[in-house]
């Protein structure tokens, strides 16, 4: 029977798998690119489920890599089906303040929740 935590180990070794196969395509494109930083989050999102007993706290620090998951498979998404240099310089730098954004919540979620 799987429980939860095998399907965390499934999902971590699936996202580093995919992730790291995205460096032997020899023709690489935009989607791949997006399609890695997707799957590295996707891994990012078990290894926090994964050590929430061990690392307490800090497990904000881990969940800073899950910030990426929904912005990058919009990414994905739009540029496989949008066609030929459907990513413009416009659509990164409007995505990029929002991941900082993202980001900066999860850090201070963590810095509050850190003991003093």
């Amino acid at each position: 029977m799987i429980t939860l935590n095998n399907a965390y180990f499934v999902l971590l070794f699936f996202g580093l798998g995919l992730m790291l196969a995205q460096i032997f395509i020899k023709q690489k494109k935009l989607e791949h690119l997006f399609f890695a930083i997707f799957c590295g989050s996707m891994a990012m999102v078990a290894t926090k489920q994964l050590s929430t007993d061990v690392l307490g706290p800090y497990r904000f620090l881990v969940g800073l890599g899950t910030c990426a998951t929904c912005n990058a498979m919009w990414l994905v998404s739009k540029s496989i089906f949008s066609g030929e240099n459907s990513i413009s310089k416009n659509t990164f730098f409007l995505h990029f303040p929002f991941q900082c954004l993202l980001s900066s919540a999860t850090l201070f979620i963590w810095l509050m929740s850190c003991p003093h």
